[in-house]
């Protein structure tokens, strides 16, 4: 008879769920396939068709006794035995013709359950089948011991691998076969490449939990859990819903962390004991982290420094205020808290918006001192035009006091120092005209090294021995613009006060270099340095640190008004003990303009002795007085006028005038300025003479007005009405 061997590989064999071998009536062998061979241990070569029942079972290991044998084929038996370290079930029936079939069938996988495994097994096909995820059971060595029904739906599999036993191989094979190469890891690898890569990564797993993509798109979750035993069981849940949602969800916090990112102010979220959830890149950088840095682990109070105190969270942080923001090397930036409450009781979260202050306050304080200044100056300069009435009155009478008592030695004397006090003032009001931006300046293009080289030289010579001075030029020969005369006293203002800082010596340095607004000159000094309330009030006029009668308090003051006048900028630096340095940074030359040389000296004249009549308008009386007596003593002939209106009818009348003598600060109708150009129109021929208060320089064209500033003397006087002719 033939035997029933199988057609398919022997490796293939082990894989079979039923081996069978058939018998007839009288128990010996027709056929059998390989399996059964295999299951058994048997060789089938030594053991042919016709062998007996009774002597194949005497070579099977754990084989029962021959009478029980022969009592179970006679009425069947289901017998499990363990060959090879596996439990094999043993079933045998009796066929149509009188024979009996051998059925065995390896149960290892079911050992894991206990007992028969028959109802337990029938209860786990139930649950499984009522379930919508699929569930797989694996034996340890990758052989199917369970597919559900929804795991069947979910791979779309045959009948054919439905079957227990069937070995993981064949799965991943039709996995492949339909199309889901893609969805492997290298999935350009060769196709047995490709299922042992697959097969390894199964037999490395533990409990896990992972997700797989389905050609379909659907996304399942796979929880794989590992039995003691080595028996993998595997669950699927289809989460394409839940994974869309996830999606979802991250793409409207993407798009929420992009909006808040976009906003200039900080946002943090910190829950009810305090601690940070979340943060935008404005409050990271605020408080100076990194725009990545996590600010899980940071607690509101290592954000904050003064929060206002409070039984509870809530009582400390709710409402709006100014508050300081604390960064990890120490520092503070002056902050608007405003915090609120998010969600119900239970689950409370904070939400916290601030705004950064520090820069505006700064700018506020700023703005503010530029303002005061501002104000001072426009005092400062209406002070200035009554001082310098009150000095030309003063020198005027001085002046002719002197001349008067040429016998008097002692009055003389009294009024020469008188004068010299005079010219203090007059230097004084300079200084205030100076700072309120109202001196009278010749901006040209100066040399700056030759400036700075020229004043280092004479530092060098003048101060005290214990001061180094040195020089930090920039290479080339930069030029400014600006009058040189007042660049000159502005940088010896600075030196001087540099010196004053270092009474036990030390290094006086000024440098320039280039700056996007021109070029930057800067003093510094090695000396004592400001406290912050002093830097504040460097640039007022009148105020000063040193003792009394050491300054007037108008050296950095006319500086400031002398860089602001030029269109520059001046700025401060200092600390106690780590000296000072004043930056200022003036305008580069216009294209056209060229470096004035230095004037010639002025040799004196002698004034011309020519007469005529000069018409004097001024409404100050003692101004007025000292004018006419200082034109009287030149020998012209004069006549006053206190306001433009007088003026035009002397002017209109038919007295002769040589020379008008008029104050640019007259006020009404005409104004100094207008009775000028009436008065020109009227007597073209006329010579004109304004008396300005200094800095107050109006611009001239016409060679027949000449200017004098106050306070005068007759000498200025008499030489601007000759030089008229």
């Amino acid at each position: 008879m033939p035997q029933l061997h199988t057609t398919a590989p022997a490796r293939a064999q082990d894989a079979l769920p039923v081996a069978v071998a058939r018998f007839d009536a009288t128990l010996r062998l027709i056929a059998a396939d390989e399996a059964w061979w295999h299951w058994l241990g048997l060789d089938a070569c030594k053991n042919p068709p016709g062998s007996e029942l009774r002597t194949l079972l005497a070579r099977v290991p754990g084989a029962a006794g021959e009478e029980r044998i022969t009592t179970a084929l006679l009425g069947g038996f289901g017998e499990r035995l363990v060959i090879a370290g596996r439990q094999v079930e043993h079933r045998v029936r009796r066929a149509a013709d009188g024979g009996f079939l051998w059925t065995v069938e390896d149960v290892s996988a079911l050992s894991w359950i206990g007992g028969s495994g028959g109802g337990i097994s029938q209860a786990l096909r139930s649950l499984a089948g009522a379930l919508a995820d699929g569930v797989m059971i694996l034996t340890p060595d990758l052989r199917t011991v369970f597919l559900s029904p929804g795991f069947v739906r979910l791979y779309d599999l045959p009948q054919s691998l439905t079957v227990p036993g069937t070995p993981l191989e064949a799965l991943v094979r039709h996995r492949i076969s339909r199309g889901e190469r893609s969805l492997f890891q290298d999935p350009g690898k060769p196709e047995d490449d490709l299922v042992a890569d697959r097969l390894e990564m199964y037999r490395q797993l533990g409990s896990s939990v992972d997700e797989e993509l389905r050609p379909d798109g659907r996304v399942l979750e796979v929880r794989r859990v590992r039995l003691n035993d080595g028996v993998l069981v595997s669950l699927y849940t289809d989460v394409s819903q839940r994974v869309q949602t996830v999606r979802a969800l991250r793409d409207q916090d993407e798009r929420l962390t992009a909006i808040l990112d976009s906003v200039q102010d900080a946002v943090v979220t910190f829950d009810d004991r305090g601690w940070l959830e979340s943060w935008n890149r404005a409050a990271a950088a605020l408080f100076g982290y990194g725009p990545d840095y996590p600010p899980q682990g940071l607690s509101i109070d290592d954000l904050m420094v003064d929060l206002p105190p409070g039984d509870t969270l809530a009582e400390r942080v709710s409402g709006r205020g100014e508050r300081h923001a604390c960064r990890p090397d120490g520092s503070l930036r002056l902050v608007d808290w405003q915090c609120a409450r998010l969600g119900p009781r239970g689950r409370t979260l904070w939400l916290a918006t601030l705004y950064d202050m520090t820069e505006r306050k700064a700018a506020e304080e700023r703005l503010g001192r530029v303002q005061r200044l501002e104000a001072i100056g426009t005092l400062t300069g209406g002070i200035a035009h009554d001082f310098n009435n009150l000095l030309t009155v003063i020198q005027g009478n001085l002046q002719w006091l002197q001349e008067k008592a040429q016998d008097k030695p002692d009055v003389i004397t009294i009024a020469q120092a008188a004068e010299r006090a005079v010219r203090r003032g007059a230097d004084l009001t300079q200084r205030l005209l100076a700072f309120g931006a109202r001196q009278r300046l010749k901006p040209s293009a100066v040399l700056l090294h030759d400036l700075i080289k020229g004043l280092a030289d004479l530092l060098s010579r003048s101060i005290d021995a214990g001061i180094r001075v040195q020089l930090q030029l920039m290479a080339g020969e930069p030029t400014v613009y600006a009058d040189p005369r007042a660049l000159d006293a502005a940088l010896l203002n600075l030196c001087r006060n540099a010196c004053d800082a270092m009474p036990s010596g030390g290094v006086l340095t000024l440098s320039t270099e280039a700056d996007s607004a021109g070029i930057a000159i800067t003093v510094r000094d090695t000396g004592e340095g400001m406290p912050p309330d002093v830097q504040a009030r460097a640039f007022e006029p009148f105020f000063t640190t040193k003792a009394v009668g050491k300054g007037t308090g108008l050296g950095l003051s006319s500086v400031y008004g002398f860089v602001t006048q030029s269109g520059g900028a001046i700025g401060l630096v200092s600390a106690p003990g780590q000296g000072t340095e004043i930056r200022l940074v003036l305008p580069r030359p216009p294209g056209d303009a060229a470096p004035v040389p230095e004037p010639a000296p002025v040799i004196p004249v002698v004034l011309p002795t020519r007469r005529g009549t000069v018409l004097v308008v001024e409404p100050d009386p003692d101004v007025c007085a000292v004018a006419l007596m200082h034109c009287a003593d030149l020998g012209y002939t004069v006549l006053a006028a206190p306001d433009g209106r007088a003026a035009l009818g002397l002017l209109d009348g038919p007295t002769a005038l040589d020379a008008l003598f008029v104050a640019h600060s007259l006020g009404g109708d005409p104004s100094g300025p207008q009775l000028v150009e009436r008065a020109l129109v009227r007597r073209p021929g006329l010579r004109v003479v304004v008396a300005i208060d200094i800095g107050r320089v109006p611009q001239v064209s016409n060679p027949a007005i000449m200017l004098v500033e106050k306070p005068y003397d007759r000498a200025a006087l008499g030489k601007a009405l000759a030089e008229l002719g």
